[in-house]
């Protein structure tokens, strides 16, 4: 075979493992996939839109947010300038990998300058499988008062495939703070340089919720969440968000695992890593080429 043909084929092999290697969950890189991208017709008023997610067997996924007091609006951007990201440190990057620093990766921020209620839906295209899907709301911050209407607070409930409950125990809730890592480049720009242990107050209300609010008596409004990882099949999720008065804000992520099982067609896997790389290539390009920056 010509040298040059051997050279290609060996640097192809190499560059499609590294590609696998990359992909991987317990390896994900920031930009791969794993975190879901927020769209919507208009960012600034996202009262509606999709959530582009890497697993094929799932497909993406649509979003409403409802307003059911007072005023209120959804807007996406990206992490780098929300300032707000997961690091491997923290428990959902652990899981799915980091999401930042990154101007491509993006959140959905749940703003109000009164007290408020907002309800936000997500609806998954095929069922996400259990263990695959993780839901994070954070800045879930108070005004550090004993009354409990002045924390943030968010009431997690979702369904299965088949249309039921998921239990309490099933949405498997849990707090961090996304500040509590190590003080480097990587984390998060609103941490300020500064580790964070406090976590918000997570309760169970009903046999098939979860809540978290802001600790009316130690938070300090920075890096607060709570998330969700589910131990069943998940359809959809419902995130019912209020706001204590004066003014606050709720940011959510979501995540789902790649599937990176390929089945047997015959068709040669180091053309197939290649075609996926440039793909992803292109597609991270186009996403850079469309972020916009608040004002």
């Amino acid at each position: 075979m010509n040298r040059k043909v051997l050279g290609f084929a060996a640097a192809a092999a190499a560059l499609a493992l590294s590609v696998g290697l990359t992909a991987s969950p317990a390896l994900a890189a920031v930009g791969d996939g794993t975190w879901g991208i927020w769209t919507a017709t208009d960012l600034e008023d996202a009262a509606a839109g999709n959530i582009t997610l890497g697993d094929t067997a799932v497909g993406g996924a649509g979003f409403t947010y409802v307003e059911n007091l007072a005023s209120s609006v959804a807007y996406i951007e990206s992490v780098n300038e929300r300032e707000d990201w997961f690091t491997a440190e923290t428990p959902p990057g652990l899981v799915f990998g980091p999401n930042g620093p990154s101007d491509v990766e993006n959140v959905i921020t749940l703003s109000n300058d009164n007290a408020n209620e907002g309800v936000l839906t997500i609806t998954f295209n095929n069922p996400v499988p259990a263990g695959e899907l993780g839901v994070a709301i954070g800045d879930l911050d108070s005004d550090q008062t004993a009354d409990p209407a002045f924390s943030d607070r968010a009431l997690v409930e979702a369904t299965t495939g088949a249309g039921a409950d998921l239990t309490s125990a099933e949405l498997n809730g849990a707090v961090f703070n996304m500040c509590d890592v190590a003080v480097n480049a990587d984390m998060p720009t609103a941490c300020e340089d500064t580790q964070i242990t406090v976590v918000p107050v997570i309760t169970e209300p009903t046999a098939t919720s979860v809540k978290f609010s802001g600790d009316t008596l130690l938070s300090d409004g920075t890096g607060e969440y709570g998330w969700v990882h589910p131990t069943t099949d998940v359809k959809s999720v419902t995130i019912t968000w209020n706001g204590w008065d004066g003014g606050s804000s709720a940011r959510v992520f979501v995540a789902v695992k790649k599937n990176l099982t390929l089945p047997d067609t015959g068709v040669d896997v180091v053309s197939v890593a290649l075609t996926s790389m440039v793909l992803g290539l292109l597609g991270t390009a186009a996403l850079i080429a469309v972020r916009r920056r608040r004002a």
